[in-house]
């Protein structure tokens, strides 16, 4: 089993951490530029940073339309809600498939501000 890591490509600390081999911090302005505000945090922990070189094998980045387009996947094909940062795995699958059938994509997550909601779901 692979197991692979997403982020925005706004708030990528985990990313360009594990690319750089140490802990990479970014600032709050970098962060906060994503709609995925459960994901703006600036650098990994002490305890997730251990956990993360042991079991990711690899995080990818995905963009904040791959966000939205995945949200309105996820609304259409699925009927669930999903906030922006609980649907950025189901956008990092949707972005990077590798042709395997059997992947998996952890969903979480339906609070969200119900304009920010309305007004992905009203994008085509």
């Amino acid at each position: 089993m692979r197991v692979i890591g997403v982020e925005p490509e706004l708030a990528a600390d985990a990313y360009a951490s594990l690319k750089a081999g140490r802990v990479v911090s970014l600032t709050a302005e970098e962060t906060s530029r994503t709609a995925a505000d459960g994901l703006r945090v600036q650098h990994l922990g002490a305890r997730t940073w251990p956990h993360l070189r042991a079991f990711v094998d690899e995080i990818v980045t995905v963009s904040e339309d791959a966000i939205g387009e995945a949200m309105r996947r996820i609304a259409h094909e699925a009927r669930l809600v999903a906030e922006p940062s609980g649907a950025v795995s189901a956008a990092g699958a949707l972005a990077h498939a590798r042709g395997t059938a059997h992947s998996v994509a952890v969903l979480s997550g339906g609070n969200v501000d119900p304009a920010l909601y309305a007004a992905i779901l009203g994008k085509a």
